[in-house]
């Protein structure tokens, strides 16, 4: 390590001075790789988190792949890191494996020994590479997982529970072994409880966009979702169309009361020329789909085959498609929210739940079962109580993923408009994805996923479907109860629209 690490600081001196600015601060990231004391992780920890936070909503984040790589490389070091034994050889040998290279992948020495700009595509390849698991699920680790995707649908705020996870899984696999690692196969494949809310139940509402700026005007300039006085705007998910020049799409996320000023403000850019404004279109409810069936065990990912596809197109084409004879395994799909209004006496308390709590848990995050020393997010009783309610009533959803397995499929992110068809009918198709965001709305269904490229190829060529690849500009801020006012019971209008008449 202190060889590569020597040699690769005169490579550095070729290129311009902004990328050596980047290029040091990784360098010298690495150079803490030594991790004998719990002192030297915490450092460590603290360096790759701090050098992923200063880039994530950076604009060079959209167009050098090499932060790519280095967010998923440091991202996958510190999970290895947090469950590593006093000699860490597995943190080791995946460390260096990235520095030196893969049999059909160079590795980092290389790349900068050639003087690879940080925008090549080679950087893509080593991160998609960095992200494959090192060794391929066994059948008692799939069947676990498929336990847990089976409790999250049907077990209802029990899903966030430690102990009655380890219960069932004991109990359905019949692995004591297992049972005794369940924790670090949570950790090895970055396995997380997803909580989906009903928007329109917490006066809420979600609208598919897609516009394009013109040369002069900013995507800030139109909305800056980084000011907390743009209140729930803050939360939308914008992400930038790769191959076209300030084209963006995603989800934006408006007050019941501001959605029709949210079209009249956008519609006004579309006629002043700051923006062409391409689709604007209100969501109506979403679901979320998880499928393992093309997962092979101590093998991975199965890739359908040209045979394979053509075989399912008839079936996604027709309009009247023959229903399924078999329920598809291993395929999870949340049920429909209630859609009707949640009538709650106390609107602040419930609004407070909604804001406070993550949209995500990691295995020792979840809020029930943890003993008392190792809670780390703590639900009030109060707090428990209303969250059972609203998952009896339906209105929020508890799913699971494991986020390295879908990153193994792919890491190409990509947005799909389609026509509405029967779900029974597309989900033949979302069977064969690992992740989907499903959103419906009047005329047509959005979906955002993770896509081989071959398969966006299909989806766009055969079936004659939008297909855009993504690259995420604005990650969603968090809920704050400061964006609500108790005394009227209603979210604060976004700054950028109160110039808007209702």
């Amino acid at each position: 390590m202190k060889t590569i690490l020597s040699q690769i600081s005169v490579y550095i001196e070729n290129y311009s001075p902004s990328d050596q600015i980047i290029l040091n601060e990784f360098i010298s990231i690495l150079q803490n790789y030594e991790v004998d004391t719990q002192e030297a992780r915490r450092h460590l920890f603290q360096l790759f988190e701090s050098f992923q936070t200063k880039y994530r909503d950076s604009e060079k984040l959209l167009t050098q792949p090499f932060l790519w790589f280095v967010e998923s490389y440091f991202t996958n070091a510190s999970k290895l890191l947090s469950v590593a034994s006093f000699h860490a050889d597995d943190f080791y040998e995946y460390f260096v494996k990235q520095l030196r290279g893969y049999p059909d992948i160079e590795g980092v020495f290389k790349l900068l020994q050639k003087g690879t700009p940080l925008t090549d595509l080679r950087w893509e390849q080593l991160q998609y590479a960095c992200n494959r698991l090192s060794v391929p699920l066994k059948s008692e680790e799939l069947h676990a997982l498929e336990t847990v995707h089976n409790l999250s649908l049907e077990t209802g705020i029990n899903a966030l529970d430690q102990r009655y996870i380890k219960t069932n899984i004991f109990n359905n696999v019949k692995s004591p072994t297992l049972l005794k690692k369940i924790e670090n196969l949570f950790l090895r494949l970055d396995s997380r409880w997803l909580l989906r809310f009903y928007t329109p139940a917490f006066d809420l509402e979600l609208l598919f966009f897609q516009f394009q700026l013109n040369k002069s005007t900013s995507l800030r300039e139109i909305i800056d979702f980084q000011n907390p006085n743009n209140t729930t705007l803050c939360n939308s998910s914008v992400y930038w169309i790769r191959g076209f020049r300030n084209m963006y799409c995603g989800i934006l996320v408006v007050p019941t009361s501001s959605i029709l000023s949210l079209q009249r403000y956008l519609q006004r850019c579309h006629r002043q020329g700051q923006i062409v404004l391409y689709e604007l279109t209100k969501i109506i409810t979403s679901r979320l789909s998880v499928s393992l069936l093309l997962y092979q065990t101590t093998k991975g990912w199965r890739t359908p085959t040209q045979t394979d596809w053509n075989r399912l197109v008839p079936m996604l084409k027709t309009l009247y498609p023959r229903k399924m004879r078999m329920k598809l395994t291993s395929f999870y799909l949340t049920p429909p929210f209630n859609e009707l209004k949640l009538d709650h006496h106390d609107s602040s308390q419930l609004i407070s739940l909604f804001c406070k709590i993550p949209r995500q848990f990691s295995f020792k995050e979840l809020p029930l079962g943890a003993n008392e020393d190792q809670i780390q997010f703590e639900l009030s009783k109060a707090d428990i109580k209303l969250l059972e309610e609203i998952c009896l009533r339906k209105i929020v959803q508890i799913s699971f993923i494991s986020t390295r397995l879908i990153y193994e499929f792919s890491l190409d992110n990509y947005w799909i408009k389609l026509p509405k068809m029967p779900l029974n009918q597309l989900s033949r198709l979302l069977a064969w994805i690992p992740f989907c965001r499903l959103y419906f709305a009047e005329k047509n269904i959005f979906i955002w996923s993770y896509l081989t490229q071959e398969l966006a190829q299909w989806l766009s060529t055969d079936l004659e479907w939008t297909v855009m690849r993504i690259i995420e500009n604005h990650t969603p801020l968090s809920f704050s109860f400061n964006w609500y006012t108790s005394k009227s019971q209603q979210w604060k209008t976004p700054l950028i629209l109160t110039t808007e008449r209702q």
